[in-house]
């Protein structure tokens, strides 16, 4: 009897679950990658016809993804995010698509060293999408389909010295602002509407001296920055809206409330 019962185990913890797909008849491998599991992710890797991607990284941030899932297809905001910022340079920043690649969707954002991998339905990490996952090497050593919880584990893992800012820099870089050294960052949420209807009257804003960090998307305002994942109000420890961020003496200065926007 007990040999039995050991053969069973061992047949089911070699068990591999497969699914159909929803557009064909071919099944799909799920493999419920988890901690500790290896995937080697290189054969995957979506490259042009003259390019040779080498990821020597040792940390992987890989962003599972299917083209038809919208809340992946949200989630490349915070991809991009990550892609600009300096504290994340030594970890690859890496999307799998469990399908074909969303170009027409993947050309609205600015990607300049995020990998791209492709299973062509042939297999899946997960059965739920999108999913979060950090390697090491070829190592799951994190997984989570909670979006809050992945953002708090890679901001946990980037050093500490000097990330507001770096990050401050970074912003300025990327929205070409260096030269000027009145430009301020503000942080605001949708709740925020009356106030932000204010900044919008306000000779700073008209002068391009303010640029908004949302946690929303929206069309009313021309130029901001979406804070997908709140990457952003994570570097900076906003925990009150509005506030404002800048330079003062090459230190960061982080003001609150309604009053540090007149």
């Amino acid at each position: 009897m007990s040999i039995v019962l050991i053969t069973i185990v061992n047949i089911s913890l070699l068990y591999i679950h497969t699914r159909k797909n929803n557009t064909s008849d071919v099944e799909v491998e799920n493999l419920e990658l988890d901690y500790g599991d290896v995937f080697d992710l290189k054969p995957y890797c979506i490259t042009n016809d003259d390019e040779i991607i080498i990821d020597n990284s040792n940390i992987k941030i890989v962003f599972s993804l299917s083209s038809g899932c919208s809340s992946c297809i949200d989630a490349l905001d915070m991809v991009e995010t990550l892609d600009h910022l300096t504290i994340f340079k030594d970890m690859s920043i890496n999307i799998v698509w469990l399908d074909n690649v969303p170009m027409k969707r993947i050309e609205k954002h600015d990607f300049s060293r995020v990998i791209q991998y492709s299973l062509n339905n042939k297999v899946q990490f997960s059965g739920s999408y999108p999913h979060f996952y950090i390697f090491e090497q070829d190592k799951v050593i994190f997984a989570t389909a909670d979006l809050n919880v992945f953002q708090k584990k890679i901001m946990n893992m980037v050093s500490k010295d000097d990330k507001e800012i770096t990050t401050y820099n970074d912003i300025m870089h990327r929205y070409n602002l260096e030269e000027d050294g009145n430009k301020k960052v503000v942080f605001l949420t949708e709740e925020n509407s009356k106030e932000i209807e204010e900044i919008k009257k306000s000779k700073d804003f008209k002068e391009n001296n303010l640029l908004l960090v949302l946690n929303y998307k929206t069309t009313d305002i021309g130029e901001y920055i979406y804070d997908k994942g709140e990457i952003y109000k994570d570097v900076f420890s906003i925990t009150e809206y509005p506030s404002l961020v800048e330079i003062q003496d090459k230190e960061i200065v982080i003001k609150t409330g309604i009053n540090v926007l007149y």
